[in-house]
């Protein structure tokens, strides 16, 4: 990613970074599609090293893009901490009763 904030000033980070997963989920996939039309030109252990790294790679790519969206939410929908003692009358949020 530094490379992209170095060189790639016209779009920010997460432009970038969102660029990087959309496409590489769009090739996992077409990977795997690939894979299931043609399955009869690979061996048995091949086809299943495919199958892995591409669940493997569309799994990262989930996992990217969840961590782009969350970021910017993460901070908002967390509570303010009280100060222990706080007696303002409200209950504790954090607190199952």
């Amino acid at each position: 990613m530094p490379i992209l904030k170095k060189f790639c000033f016209c779009f920010s980070l997460r432009t970038g970074a969102l660029i990087i997963a959309y496409s590489s989920l769009f090739i996992d996939i077409t990977d795997g599609v690939w894979t299931m039309y043609n399955k009869e030109k690979f061996c048995f252990k091949i086809l299943i090293i495919m199958i892995i790294s591409s669940i493997w790679n569309v799994v990262s790519d989930m996992i990217l893009i969840t961590a782009i969206y969350r970021y910017p939410f993460a901070a908002k929908s967390q509570p303010a901490a009280r100060a222990p003692g706080d007696l303002s009358g409200e209950p504790d949020p954090s607190i199952d009763l």
